[in-house]
């Protein structure tokens, strides 16, 4: 099996082709992964399958003494957990004469099966760093943002009308876990456009209100969040602190093609990743939203 990107020029693909398909799936998965928007990048060796990360949680609480007495120290702040770090692909297959027939058109049959493949890669990495596993939706246990263990939750109810008090609820259940930054707001395309309603008698939109006042420091639309039961119903604010939220990537998307005897073209999109959230305090899920 080969890069694509060493495919010679008597061969299916010019080295032409090769550029313009390799630049499209990089364009093409980048508008997808909503979620290495919100997490940093780390390099681990592409043979690691299990990483090892530490989940942070504070200290008992200082103590004010005229001697400055001895306290018992904490023992345990942070605790050792291992996730796997799965691959992601997706194969696909040109017929050798559909390809040759194809070679003339803009984009051809190459571009497509490509593109379309890595589309399915990106759909399911996001969802993986978006969501984690869910009921129905097995991922080696790997906790995603709105999967995440003692992550903040604070309900939701009507929206746009009570959003902003949701918003502020989840705010200062962040705040109380030590992050100050306005978070960013993930959900649903649904739930981000109740937000495009105005706000009455005026010529403002809840969700540029929102982002005026500084309530919130982006919003991001997402059809790969699910509660952890599978649910669409709930959104998510988070501040992505790079400390505690970063991905560990041990190969980036890659594609390799190859030609069988009967000259019919063989690809494969394929990438090694999963997401570490180090600190659930970085996390508010708000639950139970409807319209309204």
């Amino acid at each position: 099996m080969r890069s694509i990107g060493n495919v010679g020029r008597d061969e299916m693909m010019t080295q032409f082709q090769v550029q313009y398909i390799e630049d499209k799936i990089v364009e093409e998965m980048g508008e997808l992964m909503i979620g290495r928007k919100l997490f940093a990048p780390r390099s681990i060796p592409p043979g690691k399958k299990v990483y090892t990360y530490y989940d942070e949680v504070d200290m008992s609480q200082a103590v004010i003494t005229m001697g400055g007495n001895t306290q018992a120290g904490d023992v345990v702040m942070f605790d050792d957990n291992d996730i796997r770090v799965p691959a992601i692909s997706k194969d696909f297959f040109v017929q050798w004469r559909d390809n040759l027939g194809s070679i003339e058109t803009s984009p051809n049959l190459l571009d497509r099966y490509a593109k379309n493949a890595a589309k399915q890669v990106a759909e399911e990495e996001d969802r993986l760093m978006i969501s984690g596993e869910t009921l129905g939706w097995g991922a080696y246990n790997i906790q995603g943002l709105m999967t995440k263990t003692n992550r903040g939750s604070v309900a939701g109810g009507a929206w746009p009308t009570n959003s902003y008090v949701a918003i502020n609820l989840g705010r200062a259940a962040l705040e109380a876990a030590g992050f100050h930054d306005p978070p960013v707001l993930v959900g649903r395309p649904t739930q981000i456009n109740y937000l495009d309603t105005l706000i009455a008698n005026t010529g403002i939109t809840h969700k540029q209100s929102l982002l005026d006042n500084g309530i919130i420091s982006d919003v991001m639309k997402s059809t790969s969040l699910y509660t952890a039961g599978g649910l669409l119903t709930s959104c998510m604010l988070v501040v992505p602190d790079q400390q505690y939220l970063y991905y560990v990537e041990g190969m980036p998307p890659r594609v390799t093609q190859w030609a069988d005897k009967d000259g019919n073209i063989h690809g494969k999109v394929r990438e090694i990743i999963a997401p570490v959230i180090a600190h659930a305090g970085a996390l508010c899920e708000v639950t139970a939203i409807t319209s309204g």
